[in-house]
């Protein structure tokens, strides 16, 4: 079994119809994130914000998230 600390903070999902069914699936809406990277900032946003474990919570529990 894996343990929570070593899940990815955020487990990001690719474009594609699969994201799509299982947000239907789920009934949530998906959480898009258009993290390029060669941008510092979306960078900073990965190691800080979506490392955050009050915010991966929240994203787990109310979104399907999706990186471009």
């Amino acid at each position: 079994m894996v343990s929570e600390d070593s899940r990815p903070a955020v487990e990001w999902l690719a474009w594609t119809p699969d994201a799509f069914a299982r947000a239907a699936a789920a009934g949530k809406p998906i959480l898009l994130f258009l993290g390029a990277a060669w941008s510092p900032g979306c960078d900073e946003m990965q190691r800080t914000t979506f490392a955050d474990r009050a915010v991966v919570a929240l994203v787990r529990e109310r979104f399907v998230p999706v990186r471009v």
